[in-house]
């Protein structure tokens, strides 16, 4: 609603484009981290699909409460959507035919999706309490550096293609985006995996809400690529088990991101045949 709404005033304003996305890009930057802040200490503030889904592979949501929220985030969006139009006196429910596609776009939002999930996974680190600006600032910063406007959420992007405004998404560029986004959010979890050597960090919250500990878990790759069943403790000392570790992990990360650039270049290439 916030994105939608944002986008049908600014429309209602002005005329001139540069203003419209200038608009749009500051209320859904401040609307994303005021909704964030109400909202972590309840149900994570998950309003993203691609967001659950690293959180479920992170072992912090189980399955049945993935299917859950994606369902929720899914609906809310329609609904949020349809709220939006209906303030603003349109229909309640506008296919939207605005065009977003190409090879660039689709990267875009590979690109804006692995920003967004290493945003979240790198400022919870630090405190959950600057999870909020942390998403809206990135998110504000999107609009401007991806040829997308940095969309990053397949909920979102699936409630957008029910305007026909200044922020809809025509109904057959909705599937591509989707893709493109859990491809880069997958993507950002193992890269933060590399980065950090780290797994499950909501134990290791002091009351204040900053990371404490002594060591770190993390949950290996195994050489050929399937996961391990053993978690391995690692101290914060130098030794020859943390590189092992780095280089299983390495590993197992250049595996699967020579996977996904793959299935990228193969899917960039067959729509434009």
């Amino acid at each position: 609603m916030v994105v939608v709404g944002s986008g049908i005033m600014a429309e209602n304003l002005t005329s001139n484009e540069f203003n419209i996305l200038l608009a749009n890009t500051i209320v859904t930057g401040a609307g994303l981290t005021a909704l964030i802040w109400i909202f972590i200490n309840i149900s994570g503030a998950h309003f993203n699909p691609a967001v659950s889904l690293v959180m479920f592979l992170n072992k912090e949501l189980k399955f049945d409460h993935l299917v859950y929220f994606i369902f929720f985030q899914c609906l809310g969006g329609f609904f949020g959507t349809l709220l939006a139009n209906l303030m603003f006196n349109l229909d309640p429910i506008s296919i939207s035919s605005n065009v977003r596609s190409g090879s660039n776009i689709y990267l875009s939002e590979f690109i804006a999706t692995f920003g967004l999930i290493l945003t979240i996974l790198g400022s919870r680190r630090l405190s959950k309490k600057i999870v909020a600006p942390s998403v809206g600032l990135y998110i504000t910063a999107g609009y401007w550096f991806t040829s997308s406007t940095s969309f990053a959420n397949p909920s979102v992007t699936l409630a957008r293609g029910f305007t026909d405004t200044f922020t809809g998404i025509s109904p057959e560029y909705i599937l591509p985006f989707i893709c493109f986004q859990i491809i880069g959010a997958i993507t950002a979890f193992i890269f933060s995996g590399l980065l950090y050597i780290t797994q499950s960090v909501n134990s290791l919250y002091d009351e204040n809400g900053f990371l404490i500990g002594e060591g770190i878990w993390i949950e290996l790759f195994s050489k050929g690529g399937s996961k391990s069943f053993g978690k391995l403790w690692f101290p914060e000392t130098e030794g020859i088990g943390n590189i092992i570790a780095l280089w299983v992990l390495a590993d197992g990360f250049i595996r699967a991101l020579a996977l996904m650039i793959f299935g990228m270049l193969l899917y960039l290439s067959l729509i434009h045949i």
